[in-house]
Order: C-alpha cells, then structure tokens, then sequence
C-alpha cells in the first residue's frame, strides 16, 4: 500500500497500529515503518484510544463492513476506492456517517494532482468559455495476460473491473470539475474470459470488465470515456475539454496545453500553450515518478491538516464517492436496458 509511506512521509502524524489476517506481513510491516501494535482482531482495535483516523485499505466488497464499524464507533475514516462495490451500500454509509457526524475521506486523489487542480482553476475561471464537449481515455495493458489469477478484481459483485478500480477516479474528476451529470449509456466487455482461482484450484468465470466505454450527458454538453485494462502498446492517457473560447490538452500525466481561438484563416496552425505545472513530490524516493503516489501523500497531509489544525478538507468525502458509484449503478444499469439512464 502507498498509504504506510505517505503518512510516514508526513511527520505530524504517526501510524500506531495495523490490522490484518497475515501474521507474517503484520511483522514486515510494524518492522519496517516502527509500528507499534498489530492487531487480528478489528473489534480490539475499534477499542484502541489511541487512534484517531483509520485508514481503511482493503478490497472493496470488504469496505462496506468495516467502514460501518468504524463509523459506528465514532472514529475519522480514510476509505480506499472504489468507496463500496454497489450503490446502496454507499448510499447507506454516506446517510449513516452524516448521522454520526464523523469525519470521512475517500481515496479520490486526483483531484490534489497539479494539473488537474489546474484545469479545475481553468473551468471555474471560464477561460474556456462555453464547455462543447469533453474525452477522456485512460488504457494500460495489466490485465492483458492470463497468469494474473482470480480475485476480487474478477468479480464484478465485488467490485472489480476497470471501471470501478480506475473509471471512478476519472468519474469523480468529471463531478468536480462540471458538477453532476444527467444521463449515461455504457458498454462493457472482458478479454480473459476465466483465470486460475488458488483457493479452488480451478479456473473461474471473470464477470467483470476489462474494456468499458461510456457517454454521459451534462446540463449543456457530453463527455465520452474510454477505458481499457488490456491496450496493447498504449502510451498515455488523454483528456481533451473543447470550449467556445478555447481548448485543454491534457497529454499523459505531466504535460497541459491551452489552444486558445483565433481568427478563422490561423485556427488550424493555433499555437499550443503549456501551462504544465513540475511535480515537486517526485524527489521522495517512495513516490518515484507515480502522480498517483504523490497526489495521495497531498491528500493525506490535507487529512492531517485538517484533523490537527482545523485546516479546510479539498478532498472527496462518502457523499462524493456515492455520486461516482451512482453513475457507475446507472450506466451498469444502461448496458442491460441498451438506453440512456437517468442517475440518481
């Protein structure tokens, strides 16, 4: 996990206990980050005064257990993505953690990546004008091969597949930046058709996707995505904002441009602006050069900020991760009825 180096990076916060099945790992781990308990009992440490935020990291058909325990206890909680692995479950944890009035975070970290924040700046400052329409494509190829075995990712009732684990990131992207969507229509498929399952020796049905492609409708425009688990020779991820006024280009994971509108004879040879911002984190030997590592340590110095000195939370919380898995229901919902979907 990235969660134990980064709340070890910060040094106004101290991970004091960790909680697993593994006897072995639990040791690794309290050995290499000097943690000070370990515990294979979840009910002993919900007892544990000492901890303050429990940072929930663990496949998603387990969150919804756990997460209610810790919410019921009236502790902090820092929630993994995908927030649960259906609607209703997160439907409920989000009613029931504002009923307890505690705090929570959701794993949404790309929201505290430069450029994306930069292109939040950029809508809100409408130097795009008019949004006409927006693509998002996000592909790599780990799940191209069939030595991976069966797990929860395999299953689509626990909350795998490419939409869910990576989708939602970019779902929640789209939310914060235009708001909530009206309407969507999806496709799915899955390449591997059956991988080995360990436990049962045998190979087994893979039910969730591998490739999804989705269209949703916003109040005045729409936005296509692209997804794919298994591209073969994929290069980088895209997005691409066209407004009345200009364009965003965001090219792989470190590069954005700005094509502003011109005269009709030089539009076409229109000069691309970088407005990139340099990734500073990238000098902690842990975070290597993964945004998704150093948009998380972000996310949780914010966490610690805001839980020690009462600073303002700019991360996503359960209400937000619930209207990611609302459209994710809708447009699950869309590739059975092959219609549009209203969400809600």
């Amino acid at each position: 996990s990235a969660h134990l180096p980064a709340y070890n990076q910060n040094k106004k916060c101290k991970v004091i206990a960790i909680f697993g099945r593994d006897i072995k790992k639990l040791k690794f781990f309290q050995k290499k980050y000097k943690i000070k308990k370990i515990y294979t009992n979840f009910n002993l440490m919900l007892k544990d005064d000492e901890i303050q935020l429990f940072s929930l990291v663990m496949p998603p058909f387990l969150h919804f257990k756990y997460a209610k325990k810790i919410i019921e206890n009236k502790k902090s909680i820092f929630c993994e993505k995908p927030f649960t692995s259906n609607k209703l479950e997160s439907n409920d944890l989000t009613i029931l953690s504002k009923k307890k009035r505690n705090d929570n975070f959701v794993s949404y970290q790309m929201r505290y990546q430069p450029l994306r924040k930069k292109i939040k700046s950029i809508i809100k400052n409408k130097k795009l004008g008019k949004i006409l329409n927006v693509h998002l494509s996000f592909d790599y190829s780990s799940r191209l091969y069939d030595d991976l075995n069966f797990n929860w990712w395999s299953s689509k009732k626990k909350g795998g597949g490419v939409l869910r684990a990576l989708g939602s990131h970019q779902l929640d992207l789209l939310n914060w930046w235009f708001g909530k969507p009206k309407k969507v229509i999806a496709l799915q498929s899955n390449f591997i058709k059956k991988r080995f399952n360990r436990k049962t020796k045998k190979k087994q049905k893979v039910d969730s996707d591998d490739i999804a492609q989705i269209i949703l409708c916003f109040k005045d425009f729409n936005c296509t995505i692209s997804l794919s688990s298994v591209a073969i020779g994929w290069k980088n991820s895209v997005m691409q904002i066209y407004g009345s006024k200009a364009s965003l280009f965001l090219k792989g994971e470190n590069k954005l441009f700005l094509i502003k509108k011109t005269k009709k004879e030089k539009q076409e040879k229109a000069k691309e602006i970088d407005v990139s911002i340099k990734e500073n984190f990238f000098k902690f030997k842990w975070v290597g050069r993964s945004i998704w590592k150093a948009a998380l340590l972000r996310q949780i110095n914010n966490i610690i900020d805001h839980k020690l000195n009462n600073a303002k939370y700019l991360g996503a919380s359960f209400e937000d991760a619930n209207n990611v898995n609302k459209i994710i229901s809708a447009a699950v919902s869309s590739i059975k009825k092959k219609k549009f979907i209203t969400i809600r």
